[in-house]
């Protein structure tokens, strides 16, 4: 079992480490660092060159990636070319405000989504079932910036029961979060049908049934957890998800969170500040799948002696 979690661990870790160099790739293919900093008007070849010296853009590519990586590792993702002020205190600035969007859209989503997906599956090809799939079908079609714009001028233009955007207060919660979470709960609802669907219709179920078990106890302590497999395949891809979506609907709702951060950094050209941001979310990704993979062996042991088995052979 320590074998198989220190295989997982060393994938994740190549994952961030391909990442950090696709970075830093990407940025020095988007053109010279220096000249994208520097305002037109101020491109002397004195100041270039101060430029160049103060942020190692002198140093040879490999010194420069080397320094990069060993930088980024300790934490360093050097300073705002806009503020001067180190950019992963600008990012730490914005997380709680989008922390906030994701601690309320995540349970939400999954109870969700997974007890629709469960009634669905209970009301399999009646009209109770058709609805529910009809509705998650339309949910997950929808952009989620169409869906913030509908949303906006439903509730906050023409029936003025929401706000347009901003914080302070819990009804400023209300349409981002439902933005964030309505695509995502038909997906799990999806998911969480067809798994239940699959579980109900093993023997030890009927087994159950004929011994006069009620249903209820038979969802809580067998049809959810044997169903919750699938599931968490879907939520290891809801965060990366979350992630991406949150640049939209903290934009669209002028919502000062990471991704509002992330889209004002990239109109000014402040690169330390993207790459943070990006290296930050591709770290939070990685996590979460990590913690999304390991917890299979733990709900279903099978899935880890298979892998311990293929990994033998």
């Amino acid at each position: 079992m320590l074998a198989l979690v220190l295989r997982k661990l060393f994938r994740a870790a190549l994952t961030v480490w391909l990442t950090v160099s696709f970075v830093f790739i990407v940025l020095r293919l988007s053109g010279d660092p220096a000249q994208i900093i520097l305002p037109i008007n101020l491109v002397t070849p004195e100041v270039e060159a101060a430029l160049r010296h103060k942020w190692g853009l002198d140093q040879p590519l490999i010194v420069q990636y080397l320094d990069y990586v060993a930088n980024v590792f300790r934490g360093d993702f050097g300073f705002s070319f806009r503020d001067g002020r180190p950019a992963v205190s600008l990012v730490l600035a914005s997380l709680p405000n989008t922390l906030a969007l994701m601690v309320v859209a995540v349970p939400l989503t999954i109870c969700t989504g997974i007890a629709i997906g469960v009634l669905a599956a209970l009301r399999r090809g009646r009209l109770t079932d058709r609805a529910i799939m009809l509705t998650a079908v339309t949910a997950f079609s929808v952009p989620n910036f169409f869906l913030g714009i509908l949303t906006i001028i439903v509730f906050a233009v023409s029936l003025h029961w929401l706000p347009t955007g901003g914080t302070g207060s819990i009804r400023h919660v209300v349409l981002p979060v439902l933005c964030l979470s309505a695509a995502w709960i038909g997906i799990f609802a999806r998911f969480t049908r067809g798994a239940t669907i699959d579980v109900l219709g093993q023997p030890f179920v009927t087994g159950l049934r004929g011994r006069g078990i009620p249903q209820m106890a038979i969802i809580r302590a067998h049809i959810l957890p044997n169903g919750m497999i699938p599931t968490l395949t879907v939520f290891g891809m809801y965060i990366g998800s979350l992630i991406s979506g949150s640049i939209i609907v903290e934009s669209l709702f002028a919502w000062p969170g990471v991704g509002h951060l992330l889209v004002e950094s990239v109109f000014s050209r402040d690169l330390a500040v993207v790459q943070a941001i990006i290296l930050l979310a591709s770290l939070m990704m990685v996590t979460a799948n990590l913690l999304v993979d390991l917890s299979y062996g733990w709900l279903d042991p099978r899935i880890r002696d298979l892998e311990i088995a293929s990994r033998v052979l």
